[in-house]
């Protein structure tokens, strides 16, 4: 399917009411699994990682598929481990390319019994649940962040302490913040210093739990504001003290002509037209803000350099081929310089596509090429419907403030 976005004035306004964060309904959900108390979860996202987890929790099947969710599958070789019984955990074509071997060895250091069913280090996993002991681990720190909070998750409910250290420089350190964050609410203390996290088991508490609207579907309306000839969009119930290392989208998007103005109801975005001449940014605590990011200061003509983009290259998509294939159509060049970093080079005046842009099969890059539709006639985006991974209402929220949103084929 082939969706064609446009909007007539170019001129946004509206209240829009943003997906949860699936990132913390993971988390809440892998913790109730855990828990014995009776754990209350409200405004959990309905994204279709999380009703995927929700789904695979509900099921007796022994044989659980993860689908295209990165989280899923990384939460649930953890939480496995730990559960009686024998398991296999599969996934879609492009999972089983998303290498788990750091996962799974650590995991095996603390007892657990994991073998590959198709190439080694990678999905599907047959895993025998038993009774995991704690240890001392050793991790790259540039490792995702997914495989440290399944181990910490996991950390509660094993026979004793669990440390981990890092070495090296600690990648999307806030989504590890938000674990144990989250952890603490729940009773179970931990204690990160320097480059170690210690954390014992414990009992999780009773809690209720209202889950946080998503900072990173916020980054797309950011966007459109940005982009937008006049705009003035609330985004209901974001709030600026939040868990959620991709709030800092909030002071990226100021370099890009966006203002935030924090309400009752939530974040009020406009435009500054305060606009920097280029723009440089470390992606390294909040790589999902990249695709956003990129194609706005793309389509603005600021030259940008951008760092920390390693862990793009394991993500739904390759993001980093994708983001090159797709701003070349708009005459604008991603280029490599070196394993960790990229730069934009471009001509001053903005090109129309010429042809249809793709979303590689990845929600964040279609929701990071829709805004386009703001600054030309129109674009075309194939595949569209992956937006339903993280945010399912958002082709009906672009609607909801002047886009006409149409499929071509």
């Amino acid at each position: 399917m082939i969706y064609r976005a446009s909007h007539d004035s170019g001129s946004i306004r509206g209240a829009v009411s943003l997906p949860s964060s699936k990132s913390i309904s993971n988390r809440l959900l892998i913790i109730k699994a855990l828990s014995n108390s009776p754990v209350t979860i409200s405004n959990l996202s309905k994204s279709d990682d999380t009703s995927i987890l929700k789904e695979l929790f509900a099921s007796q099947n022994k044989a659980l598929e993860a689908k295209d969710a990165g989280t899923v599958m990384r939460f649930l070789t953890a939480y496995l481990a730990t559960r009686a019984g024998e398991y296999t955990l599969g996934g879609s074509e492009r999972m089983c390319e998303r290498p788990v071997g750091i996962l799974v060895d650590a995991l095996r250091q603390l007892g657990a019994k994991i073998e590959y069913t198709g190439a080694k280090g990678y999905p599907p996993l047959k895993i025998t649940g038993s009774a995991l002991h704690g240890g001392q681990l050793v991790l790259d720190g540039s490792v995702s962040s997914q495989f440290i909070t399944a181990l910490l998750l996991i950390a509660p409910v094993i026979s004793g302490p669990l440390s981990i250290e890092f070495s090296g420089k600690i990648s999307s350190r806030p989504y590890i913040s938000m674990t144990l964050q989250l952890l603490n609410t729940f009773g179970i203390e931990s204690l990160w210093k320097n480059n170690k996290i210690k954390i014992r088991p414990g009992h999780f508490r009773e809690t209720s739990i209202d889950v946080e609207a998503d900072w990173s579907a916020a980054s797309y309306w950011y966007s459109m504001v940005a982009l937008a000839k006049e705009a003035e969009i609330t985004l209901t119930g974001l709030t600026g003290s939040s868990i959620q290392g991709d709030s800092i989208a909030a002071s990226v998007f100021s370099l890009l002509g966006v203002r935030t103005t924090f309400t009752d109801s939530g974040a009020v975005l406009t435009k500054s037209n305060e606009v920097a001449h280029e723009i440089g940014f470390d992606f390294t605590d909040c790589p999902d803000l990249a695709p956003a990011i990129i194609v706005t200061s793309a389509a603005l003509r600021v030259p940008g350099v951008f760092t920390g983009i390693e862990s793009l290259k394991i993500k739904e998509s390759n993001r980093i081929t994708a983001l090159q294939e797709e701003l070349h159509k708009l005459d604008v060049e991603l280029i490599e310089i070196s394993e960790i970093a990229v730069r934009t080079k471009m001509n001053p005046e903005p090109t129309s596509p010429a042809s249809v842009l793709g979303s590689h099969m990845d929600h964040r890059i279609a929701m990071s090429l829709a805004p386009l539709g703001l600054m030309h006639t129109s674009v075309d985006i194939k595949d569209p419907e992956v937006t339903s991974k993280s945010y399912p209402n958002f082709w009906n929220d672009l609607k909801s403030v002047g886009f006409e949103i149409r499929p071509v084929k």
